[in-house]
């Protein structure tokens, strides 16, 4: 009974344990279709979140048609919302005959009865909201699921790149059109083929019923005769309007063609009924014309036909067609042109060659003019200088010097106007010619600098300036006039700035094949050019602003002159401007460089080689400049701009094998300052200091004193040239100073005792040149005897015995030519040996020293004379050896 019982307990727990199981497994297969239903759910959100964001239209469709899905981009590009067409047939996204190459579609796929379609695609056209029409590419896929068939469309509005096709073809006929016109215009026999050519192309290409050629008249103004050139679309409609047209006379200024004749420029006209100065009897209601354009045939400026169109429906203006057919009329202005007799040309050629030889007369009286105004005005010039030099030499209180600065001021000012009218005179007259000299261009921009920088510190501004090392140190060209050029520049830039800083930089031109092209470029932080003014800056007489002259003075010459002075010297210039910001004049030269290579005005300092040094300068263009030097002493250079990069920069220096050796800073850091910076380094007691020079100094506010506390071992009261640079870095650092080159182009001064005096005859007309010139030479050992005019001259030089005249060459009775003409032969006659004749003159036109040095003359002194200038030149024939014959100087 217990093994009974047992076996049935044994059956009853395996049951339960079987029942436990398929529970268990019943709750496993639930739990994996809930997993199962979740990740197909999540694919249908993460498919429509796809479908919501994709540029393309998709939607789908059961095998009616129907649709079922619409998304976001389908919207938009129907501009219908998914519930207004989820439920329609896709036959209202279509205009009739895209729907029916659908519809046929599908009936096609039913008739074979395909299971499956893919990548099935068409260009059709779809239909919006507002009943309009647009391309698309249309693409179906066909899917099956569930023994159910869908179908998806992918929609993609290509109307931007139909319009791009569109407008390329069409491009490619105006290019056609363009090049069928030339080729016509260069073989046509006549000028009547080559319209013709043209009007037949043109209305081709537009479709337009109608091509005309008008001719004007010989009336003042002239009118338009019609011609029997046309092209007519369509001549049994078009006949009355043909006669109408050459039955009349258009009239200057009115209607398309006459409009076109008075402005010289193309005419669209798209209702020509409406247009009130069209003429009636021409565009009655029977002739169908609606549109119309017309443009003249040229040749420069001259309206010899003019080219009327007509279509007869309504056409907005062409932009594009316009643009070609000006240039069509260009085109068929060339074959007028060409085909002109040659009677009109050669009397052409004979009217240009009448008004070049009166432009000549004309010139030639200009410059003749111009000479005189220069003596007449420079002739009193050189006496109120002259009067005004000599008067500062003696004591003179306060509100007379004051008084004197004011009438000097004046003078120069004045005798700065007559030099630029002269100098654009003698440009535009061609009576330049450029010297081709050595100069060293390096010294010639520091001499410049050092000549403007009083006149900038008068008003307190910075004068910079940063030659790149790499510019030859020896070139050919004009130095003087190189010089003019800057010093214009460079004079506006201080006089046009209030407050900041002018800088000077010199480089090679980059673009410049020729070792010898240079790049300069002057800047300043002043009140700027407006944009308007800027093309017109360097005309003669201009100026940015009516009240520059009366603020600033000036004739607005300088600049006309600086660009015509360049363009002489095979360069350009050119102005960056922005108002109240500063300006940035550049220009551009051509030099020649010698054959033999010149070795630089100093060699690198080996010294200096790899010295380590830290440069604290937080104005960029300063520090550019020194940094270059310095780089090309062979120093080793690190730049900083402001006092906490300085600080960290030295720190972190200590823990290296190579500290710095040498620190230049700028005594006017931003915030802290100079001093304030090595106050802050000499208060970490860690840090060593190396050799201090400080950049520039005040010593008007006790910075010398403060420099000598700090222990700054040199310093510098401005930013100097190169060479005195190079003295104090030595100096600073311990060694002898490296002895400047000797120039060659500045003369050894002599001692005047060593000279000889001379006995001089002065000529002149002007007793004020004459009362001065004495005075020049009140204190010199020279014996100087005067003559009003030509004629005493003469007299009194053939009883004298002179070693030197100063001759005058502008005078009454007898002018300096003639005289100095009488006194060679006077010599020769008489067997002497020439008197050194110095030719004074205000002329200051091309040949004038030619002209002088043909009368007879030794040399050429410009008025105002400058005493400097005088006394150097006798200086120079006194210093010569004489010897006795007569009297006479043997040069």
């Amino acid at each position: 009974m217990s093994n009974t019982a047992s076996l049935i307990f044994q059956l009853l727990a395996l049951i339960a344990l079987v029942l436990v199981f398929f529970r268990l497994r019943k709750e496993t297969v639930k739990k994996e279709r809930s997993r199962a239903e979740s990740k197909i759910r999540e694919s249908e959100i993460r498919f429509e979140k796809i479908l919501d964001h994709v540029i393309d239209g998709i939607f789908s469709m059961d095998e009616s048609g129907t649709i079922e899905t619409f998304n976001p981009a389908a919207e938009l590009i129907f501009d219908y919302k998914a519930s207004e067409v989820i439920g329609e047939n896709v036959g209202s996204l279509l205009p009739q005959e895209s729907a029916k190459k659908l519809e046929s579609f599908f009936q096609n796929l039913k008739r074979t009865g395909l299971l499956q379609v893919s990548g099935i695609q068409s260009e059709l056209q779809g239909l919006k909201k507002d009943g309009s029409t647009f391309p698309m590419d249309f693409a179906v896929s066909q899917i099956i699921h569930d023994n159910r068939r869908t179908y998806t469309a992918v929609i993609r509005d290509i109307t931007e790149r139909k319009q791009q096709e569109e407008a390329l073809k069409q491009e490619s006929a105006y290019v056609q059109l363009l090049h069928d016109v030339s080729s016509a215009a260069n073989e046509a026999a006549t000028f009547e083929h080559a319209i013709q050519v043209c009007l037949k192309k043109i209305c081709h290409l537009t479709g337009w019923a109608v091509g005309h050629l008008f001719v004007p008249t010989e009336d003042s103004p002239p009118n338009l005769k019609s011609t029997d050139i046309w092209y007519l679309k369509d001549s049994d409609r078009l006949t009355k309007f043909k006669e109408a047209t050459d039955a009349n006379v258009i009239k200057y200024g009115e209607g398309l063609p006459g409009r076109v004749l008075a402005t010289g420029k193309h005419t669209w006209i798209r209702e020509v009924a409406k247009d009130t100065r069209s003429q009636h009897e021409r565009f009655n209601e029977d002739c169908g014309i609606v549109s119309g354009f017309a443009f003249p045939v040229l040749i420069g400026r001259e309206v010899v036909g003019i080219m009327e169109f007509y279509s007869t429906y309504p056409v907005p203006p062409d932009q594009r067609l316009l643009d070609v057919v000006d240039q069509i009329g260009t085109q068929l202005g060339r074959v007028v042109e060409r085909k002109r007799s040659e009677d009109a040309i050669i009397k052409a050629k004979e009217k240009a060659e009448k008004a070049q030889r009166g432009a000549d007369r004309a010139s030639q009286s200009k410059s003749e003019f111009l000479a005189n105004m220069s003596h007449e005005i420079r002739t009193p010039m050189n006496a109120i200088i002259g009067m005004s030099d000599l008067m500062s030499e003696t004591p003179l209180n306060a509100e007379q010097m004051q008084l004197l600065k004011v009438f000097r001021g004046a003078g120069d000012n004045l005798l700065t106007l007559i030099n630029d009218i002269l100098d654009l005179s003698k440009i535009e007259a061609g009576q330049i010619e450029l010297e081709n000299i050595d100069f060293n261009p390096r010294k010639l921009v520091e001499k410049n600098i050092e000549i403007l920088e009083l006149k900038s510190q008068e008003k307190g501004l910075a004068l910079n300036h940063h030659i790149a090392p790499d510019i030859p140190s020896l070139l050919l060209g004009d130095p003087h006039r190189l010089r003019q050029v800057l010093t214009n520049l460079i004079g506006n830039a201080i006089k046009f700035t209030e407050q900041g800083e002018v800088l000077l930089r010199a480089e090679l031109d980059p673009e410049s094949e020729s070792p010898g092209g240079l790049l300069f470029s002057v800047s300043d932080t002043g009140v700027g050019i407006p944009d308007e003014k800027l093309e017109s800056i360097f005309a003669s007489f201009s100026q940015a602003d009516s009240s520059t002259t009366r603020k600033y003075g000036g004739t607005g010459l300088g600049l006309a002159i600086c660009k015509k002075l360049v363009e002489l010297m095979g360069g350009s210039i050119w102005v960056e401007s922005k108002v109240n910001e500063g300006s940035k004049f550049c220009f551009t030269v051509r030099f020649a460089v010698p054959d033999q290579p010149v070795k630089a005005p100093t060699d690198k300092p080996e010294k200096l080689e790899g010295v380590k040094t830290l440069l604290i300068e937080h104005r960029p263009s300063i520090r550019g400049m020194i940094n270059d030097q310095l780089l090309d002493w062979g120093m080793a250079v690190k730049t900083l701009e402001n006092a906490e990069e300085g600080f960290s920069e030295i720190k972190k220096s200590q823990n290296t094998q190579h500290p710095y050796q040498l620190l230049l800073i700028n005594s006017r850091l931003p915030i802290i300052g100079g001093f304030g910076f090595l106050n802050k380094v000499f208060s970490d007691t860690d840090l060593y200091l190396p050799t201090i020079m400080m950049m520039p100094i005040d010593t008007r506010k006790g910075d010398i004193d403060q420099c000598h506390k700090m222990g700054v071992v040199d310093y510098m009261t401005k930013f100097i040239q190169p060479q005195a640079l190079l003295n104090k870095v030595y100096a600073a650092l311990g060694y002898e100073e490296i002895p400047e080159p000797a120039d060659s182009s500045t003369a050894p001064k002599e001692d005047p005792k060593n000279t000889n005096p001379l006995k001089i005859l002065l000529v002149e007309d002007s007793e004020d040149n004459r009362l001065l010139v004495q005075l020049y030479l009140n204190k010199t050992r020279h014996q100087l005897d005067t003559a009003e005019d030509g004629k005493a001259a003469v007299d009194l030089f053939t009883k004298g015995d002179y070693d030197l005249v100063l001759m005058d060459m502008q005078m009454p009775v007898m002018d300096g030519y003639t005289a100095t003409q009488k006194i060679r032969e006077w010599e020769e006659q008489h067997h002497r040996l020439s008197t050194p004749i110095i030719a004074l003159t205000s002329h200051a036109l091309k040949g004038d020293m030619e002209k002088c040095l043909a009368a007879g003359c030794s040399d050429y002194v410009s008025k105002p004379i400058v005493k400097s200038t005088l006394l150097k030149t006798l200086h120079d024939y006194s210093a010569t050896e004489k010897k006795q014959n007569s009297g006479q100087i043997v040069l």
